[in-house]
Order: structure tokens, then sequence, then C-alpha cells
């Protein structure tokens, strides 16, 4: 075959591997795209828990100056103490295990409060991972230890 040949027969089948078909191009390029478009909604969705973790301190220093009158002083000192929890949590998840930071978390809340605390969703996203797998659809399992 001559080179001429050889570059024609090299373009005609350009992104694809000896002993590969074209579906097998296909199947993985779907694959590819998938998996963009996942890591896409992912982080999407890191950020939209963010937004909303941020609109909820702005309510909460709202709601502690509509309820008990906290001022601009009062507020930084709520804002200062809550960045003083965040990190002694955070730092009791990296000894101990996220399982045992939020459970202990959980628990001074509600000694605090007098109120059952319970985590949101997690009985929702217990019986959907139920019902996932009894289908035969698996999802990784999140990490108890993660924070």
């Amino acid at each position: 075959m001559s080179n001429r040949q050889q570059r024609r027969a090299a373009a005609k089948h350009k992104g694809k591997r000896p002993g590969e078909t074209y579906a097998d191009v296909l199947a993985q390029k779907k694959m590819i795209k998938e998996a963009v478009e996942q890591s896409v909604h992912d982080h999407s969705i890191a950020i939209e828990a963010d937004i909303k973790t941020q609109r909820f301190l702005w309510m909460a220093v709202i709601a502690l100056n509509e309820a008990f009158g906290f001022g601009g002083e009062r507020a930084r000192k709520f804002l200062a103490a809550l960045q003083e929890v965040a990190e002694e949590v955070e730092e009791m998840a990296e000894k101990n295990g996220g399982y045992y930071a939020r459970k202990k978390m959980m628990d001074r809340a509600s000694q605090i409060t007098g109120i059952d605390i319970t985590p949101v969703h997690e009985e929702e996203m217990r019986q959907a991972r139920m019902e996932n797998e009894a289908n035969g659809v698996f999802f990784p399992a999140e990490d108890p230890d993660k924070w």
C-alpha cells in the first residue's frame, strides 16, 4: 500500500483504534458526554447549596434583629461565633469522623433548644436508596465519615 493509500485509510478511520467498531467509538463518546454532564450537574448542585446556605444566614441575621434587636455589632458577634463553631465541628470531623461530628452537633443543638433534632431528608434518602437497590440500581454509598 502506498503512502497516499495509507493516509486515506487512516483518515477514513480517524478516531477509531484498530479492532474498534464505530459503535464502540459512539458508546465511548456517549459515556464521556454523560460523565461531563453529571460533573456539571453535581457542581451546580453544590453551588446551589452554597447559595441557599448563604441566604439562610442572611435570614438568621434578620430574624435575630427582629426577634431580639440585634444590631450590627451583635450580628457580627453572632457570625464570628458561628464561624468558630463551624471550625470546631470541622476539626472534630477530621479527628473523629463526620458521623461523630454531626451527631455531637445535633446532640448539642437538641440540648440547647430542647427540641429533638433529626437530619432533614435522611429518612427519605434511606428509603429511596432501598427502593433503587431493590430495582437493581446502585449508587455509590455516601461516606458516613464525610462531613
